[in-house]
């Protein structure tokens, strides 16, 4: 029984192309052209940050077409850039129906001034900088760059600050029975919605502390209505064109084949692999241009990919694609004024960061591991601990002394290989000659004599499959899947042909810590909570006429506001908020 390899996993390395696909035919137009534009929304927990604070934001990616959340690319990007248009901080994110959360920290050196935080997917990235979204962010670094800002008498400065109108309460409405509290108290409150499904959507909910100084202008999804209007529906392309393909099927990974002479080669398969407990193989033809493709839907864990030709002994030099970020386009920042008495202000919040910093490991953020990647498709492995046995020096020893199912065989004028024993008892096939798939920590090994003398004694266990498999265009009689002690052969493996890097993973996806009081008064007794963020729901899934929420507040005190920012399920923007202190 034969088995397609569909999935295993890989990562790039030393040699690179900038290449974008050729449309060559007018189906490929057609079929391009009939396939939705996309546009962003990002919600951010607060858009005024001072260095060693976190920058929260729920990422929305919506079909431009009909409004409703994208179903088209599975992989989106987040820039942080300056004025210079230089990438301060970058992220990867996996989108799931449209969807995806992330947060990063604000670097202790980064200097006072007006950034960009720019969100586009890989297929957006065929148009301007319109198509994306770009909201700005402002940071101020008390203790560096003072000369960047502006000071001025206490009342030279009229507030910046915008004020937002609710979204009609005849949609949705937030429900506080008081508005006076203290600290560290519980407090709840409702969202009613009145319009059923008409209001049912997706929202970012949030309780966050009221600017006390700079109150720039902060927008939320209401305020973005023309930028949806205004953005493309399609793509407007004609043969010949070079674009960046949707990663609708997974994430995708490119690049070209040359040979030795710098010759594009055709039809050349190629192998990637992601390596790990949870490995994932993926292999791709080269087409008339030298160019591979595929896609990886899986969710990697390592940032490791490895490319190398099917063939041990194939001559080719193969390349890595670098793929293109979308064009940046020119701004004029925004001045910064702070009135004088906003200086202690911003350094006694800065204190107060650093405190909350020093406690972290009292309050931890959680990952969210998702399913686990089974490398074997389903199959269940044979598995030999070689502790369990005599010890041996190289594999060959190791495979004719322990493992009776496995060994190398004689390839006459070729490279010897590994081969593993067809299970008859269990599967009515031909017999063949075919070499196993070999991977050790993950790491495809098209060429088994290469690890002929392997240090045995590295080895934890080795994992057989008997099935037959295909892979690209070959056969092979099973997988023999070495795993060593320390996980790492990725690590210091050189391919003979090919690549090995690391690259940026997507940002896992977490569980925000909450802060609770409710029988642990003395738990946290001595523990300081200068929280300004009191709650942050990324997304939160109205389907229902009443939701409930709580939170506890800090140490605190001031004017605090809940907001509701986000989507109806038909694309409608909303916006909510109500204010409450604490004294």
């Amino acid at each position: 029984m034969k088995n397609t390899l569909a999935n295993i996993l890989l990562f790039l390395g030393p040699l690179f192309c900038m290449a974008q696909y050729v449309v060559k035919d007018i189906e490929e137009v057609s079929n391009l052209t009939s396939l939705s534009q996309e546009r962003v929304y990002i919600s951010v927990s607060e858009n005024v940050f001072l260095p060693g604070e976190y920058l929260y934001y729920q990422f929305y990616c919506f079909n431009s077409a009909n409004s409703k959340l994208s179903k088209i690319s599975s992989v989106a990007y987040i820039e942080l850039i300056d004025q210079n248009n230089e990438i301060i901080i970058q992220q990867k994110l996996r989108l799931e129906n449209g969807l995806a959360q992330g947060d990063f920290f604000i670097p202790v050196d980064v200097q006072t001034g007006n950034y960009r935080l720019i969100g586009y997917t890989y297929w957006m990235a065929n148009l301007t900088m319109k198509q994306a979204f770009v909201k700005d962010i402002y940071i101020i670094n008390p203790y560096k760059d003072s000369n960047k800002l502006k000071i001025v008498e206490d009342d030279e400065l009229n507030f910046l600050n915008k004020t937002i109108t609710n979204s009609s309460t005849k949609d949705l409405q937030i429900i506080l029975e008081t508005k006076l509290v203290k600290t560290r108290e519980k407090v709840s409150f409702s969202i009613r919605n009145f319009k059923d499904y008409l209001g049912n959507g997706t929202y970012t909910i949030k309780v966050v502390k009221e600017p006390e100084f700079l109150q720039l202008e902060n927008k939320y999804a209401v305020d973005y209505k023309s930028y949806f209007i205004k953005s493309a529906k399609q793509l407007n392309i004609k043969i010949g064109d070079t674009i960046n393909l949707p990663e609708q099927r997974g994430e995708l990974f490119y690049g070209q084949v040359k040979d030795n002479k710098g010759s594009k080669v055709t039809n050349q398969m190629v192998v990637l692999s992601s390596p790990g407990k949870e490995s994932i193989l993926k292999y791709a033809r080269t087409n008339s241009e030298g160019f591979y493709y595929t896609y990886i839907k899986k969710p990697y864990r390592l940032n490791r990919m490895v490319v190398q030709p099917l063939n041990a002994t194939d001559s080719i030099n193969i390349e890595w694609g670098l793929k293109k970020t979308i064009e940046k386009a020119a701004f004029s920042p925004k001045e910064i004024v702070l009135r004088k008495r906003d200086i202690n202000k911003i350094k006694q919040r800065s204190i107060y960061n650093q405190i909350e910093n020093q406690f972290f490991e009292v309050k931890p953020d959680s990952i969210l591991i998702g399913d686990r990647i089974d490398p074997f498709d389903g199959g269940i492995p044979e598995v030999v601990y070689l502790d369990d046995y005599t010890r041996f020096n190289t594999l060959e020893e190791t495979l004719v002394e322990i493992l009776n199912n496995a060994g190398y065989r004689k390839n006459g004028n070729g490279i010897d290989y590994i081969r593993i024993l067809q299970d008859f008892e269990k599967v009515t096939e031909d017999y063949n000659n075919y070499p196993s798939i070999v991977l050790i920590d993950g790491v495809f090994i098209p060429n088994h004599e290469s690890i002929r003398e392997y240090n045995a004694h590295k080895i934890k266990s080795i994992s057989l499959i008997r099935d037959q498999f295909v892979l690209g265009n070959k056969d092979y009689q099973g997988v023999m899947a070495i795993e060593t002690f320390d996980g790492d052969f990725y690590e210091n493996y050189v391919p003979p042909i090919g690549i090995n890097k690391s690259i940026e993973t997507p940002i896992s996806k977490k569980q925000y810590y909450t802060q609770s009081y409710d029988n642990l008064e003395e738990t946290y007794k001595n523990v300081p909570d200068y929280r300004r963020i009191l709650m942050w729901e990324p997304s939160f899934e109205i389907n229902k006429e009443i939701s409930t929420f709580s939170f506890y507040t800090s140490d605190i005190k001031g004017d605090f506001k809940i907001i509701l920012d986000g989507f109806t399920s038909y694309g409608k923007p909303i916006f909510l908020s109500q204010s409450f202190s604490v004294e």
